[in-house]
Formats: structure tokens, sequence, C-alpha cells
């Protein structure tokens, strides 16, 4: 079950349409219960699963206003949708669509149809507290949750401890995990904080990591192009804005030739920095080393990373649990991943291929700088030493588990 599914998109929806594909490869059949969504995404995988018969579709209501869901935010949609949260959503926009998964999977569950598992890919959250009850009335069907983002990076405060809200949405979450059979993380990172934080059901608890599909990059193999340009696709939210700003705080520190005539980097994204808050040093350098794209589909994006040297994550303290989707995409594509955020299991093993890793600090950043500037020929790791990244590997370890008692 996916609230988000094809023809809706956003990088959301890639986790499930990547492992439907390859699932249906062998010879597995991926039942979808999901909201229905009236638009099409421009940034979407349904390219992946449609015109499958292996991947079935099941549309519900999604028990949210469809008017409020379009990917168009205009001031009314975004008033609308701030009415709803402080009302009846205030989880999340899924919070309606409970009664209508519950009854669609009701009826898939006594069609008489065997089913190896039922999986829940959250977020959204509030889609776990009904499908725990479910799972609690069909005690001989594999029940499965499988966390895309962890809970508490949607509600900052519910992981403070002088949150109000956060003894009420760690009993929900604690609940719903305690009646299900499994559940699945993208890291061990998140794996290990969950085990602390709900103990009790710690050995359900496993890591099916996020990948790279090599299909999506069939020129990865060619030489890399000799130029010096950064592509970093996504949302520019806060905490990725100030990383950013500290990127360009360092080129100026460093002052080099090299990359100021040569390293550029490319944004993908629909929103405008409010470069207004920041000094006039990472003004004059984001004028000098950014250029600003909109966002283009997942086929147009993997020709602009077979056309670029680096790809560049901007990741941040509050997320260690996750890894942005996009650095497997980097590897696939053949770009020299520049990774700058809190080290991970993943960064780490960037780090020993010879990819480029710093924190978000200024300090760190600068020797990263001189790096780039001095080292012109590739010595970083390509994808093909990343197996245990490739979606079809991720798919074997997917059924193992499946098959495992």
């Amino acid at each position: 079950m996916s609230y988000r599914w094809c023809p809706q998109g956003g990088v959301g929806t890639r986790r499930w349409s990547k492992f439907a594909k390859y699932l249906s490869r062998q010879g597995v059949t991926t039942e979808v219960v999901c909201a229905d969504y009236p638009f099409r995404d421009r940034v979407n995988w349904c390219a992946d699963v449609s015109g499958n018969d292996r991947i079935v579709r099941y549309p519900t209501p999604a028990g949210y206003p469809d008017y409020l869901r379009q990917p168009r935010r205009g001031i009314l949609v975004k008033i609308g949708s701030r009415v709803l949260q402080r009302t009846t959503h205030p989880i999340d926009t899924a919070q309606g669509w409970g009664r209508h998964f519950v009854r669609q999977c009701r009826q898939r569950l006594d069609s008489g149809t065997p089913f190896d598992a039922v999986i829940l890919t959250v977020p959204s959250f509030s889609a776990l507290m009904p499908f725990a009850e479910l799972a609690a009335d069909y005690p001989g069907v594999r029940f499965i949750v499988d966390y895309r983002d962890p809970w508490t990076y949607f509600f900052p405060d519910y992981g403070r401890t002088e949150s109000p809200e956060r003894e009420r949405y760690t009993a929900l979450e604690g609940e719903a995990l305690s009646r299900v059979d499994e559940v699945w993380f993208t890291t061990e990172e998140h794996r290990r904080d969950y085990s602390r934080r709900f103990p009790e059901s710690d050995l359900k608890f496993r890591v099916l990591p996020n990948g790279y599909d090599p299909e999506d990059f069939p020129d990865a193999t060619r030489l890399r192009r000799g130029n010096m340009i950064a592509v970093c696709p996504g949302t520019l939210i806060r905490e990725r804005m100030e990383t950013l700003a500290n990127l360009l705080r360092g080129l100026v520190q460093v002052d080099d030739p090299v990359l100021n005539q040569h390293f550029r980097i490319h944004l993908y994204t629909n929103e405008r920095p409010a470069l207004d808050d920041y000094e006039p040093g990472v003004r004059e350098a984001y004028a000098r080393f950014v250029r600003l794209h909109d966002v283009v589909s997942p086929p147009a994006m993997a020709r602009i990373l077979a056309e670029s040297r680096f790809g560049l994550v901007l990741h941040d303290a509050n997320y260690t649990q996750t890894v942005p989707i996009k650095l497997y995409d980097f590897l696939a594509a053949g770009c020299e991943v520049i990774y700058l955020g809190p080290p991970t299991e993943v960064s780490r093993l960037l780090e020993e291929k010879g990819h480029f890793c710093a924190t978000d600090a200024v300090d760190t950043m600068v020797p990263l700088l001189h790096r780039l500037a001095a080292r012109h020929p590739r010595t970083a790791a390509p994808a093909n030493e990343f197996p245990q990244y490739a979606i079809p590997e991720l798919t074997e370890r997917l059924l193992l588990l499946l098959t495992r008692q």
C-alpha cells in the first residue's frame, strides 16, 4: 500500500515503483492500493509501472480534497491546506485515507488470492494506525511496514523532550509497530535509532536500502566530460540552503582560479532561494557559481547527469537516519559524488572509494575544495563498485526477506 502512486510523482513514489518493476521480472505480482490522483506530476516513475500486467493498481478515494492536492501550489491551495492541517488532518494529508484503503485491502485479502505479504510504505504516517488494526484481523498474513523516512522528520517537535506531542505520537507509532510482523528501514542508522526508541519491537527490524536502477543510465560507462559541473536536483529546504551557503563561503575563502573559472553548481528546483537572508559575500558567490533551473523529468535528469562530472548532495545534520536517494543516481550516472552533511554509513563508504565527503561546516569543506581544484583525473569509484545498491540486487534481498521465517 502506498498513499502516493503513479500518476502522482515525487521521490516518495520512486522506491516501490522500482521494486515493483523488478519483482515483476521475477514473476511476482504487486497489487498496489493507493489514493486516486487526478493530476500527473512532472517528476514521476510511471514508466516503470504502467502497462505491466504484474503491477495492478487499486485506486481509492484519498480522503482529502483533490483541489488541495494539485501540484501547482497557489495561495488558495496553501491556505486551504493550512486550514485542514489545523483541523481535520493534523498528522498528514492521508489522515482520511484509512477507511478507504482498509476496505479495499479487506476485499483483496478475502478474495481467495494468496498473498505473501501486505506492505505499507510510509510516509504518510497516519496510515500506520489503521494498517496495524487491519493486521490484527489477518494473523495468517505477513504485515510489513516499510519506512522511507522516520516520522520525526515530519514532526520536528516529536523528537524533543519538551514537545507536548511527543508522548502521543510515540505511543501511536509504538502500538502500530507492535502489531505488525516486520519493519524495514533504508539505513542502519534509522534501524538503530528505532531499536532505541522502540526496543520491544527490535527483533522485527530489518534494513533494505534504497539504490539505483542501472537501466536509467545506459550511458554511464562512457567517459565523463572534462567539465566541473555539479548537479543538485531536489527541494531546497532551509537546511540545504544553509549547507549551500557554507559551500559558497568556502569557495570564496579558497579563491582558487580553477574553481572560479570552471566549477559551477546547477540547481534543479522549483524554489527560489531567499538570498536576502545572507551576507553580500554569499549573494555574490551565488551569482558567480550557481545556475538555477526548473525541475525536469527523471529521463531528462539522467541525460543531464550523464554529461556532468559531479553530483552534489546537500544533506543536513537533522536528517542523519536516511540518505538522499539522488546519491544513488549520481553513482549510476557515473558522477563523482560531493557529499556535504553528517557522516553516515554510506558517506564513509563513498569516501573510502575516492568520492568527496565533508560535513556541512565551512572548515571541513575547504580541504575538499582544494582537492577538487587539484585533482583533474577521475579516481572515484563508479557504480559497479557499489553492487549492493543496484535495485536488481536489492530486489533479491527483498525476496529473501519475504521468504524467511
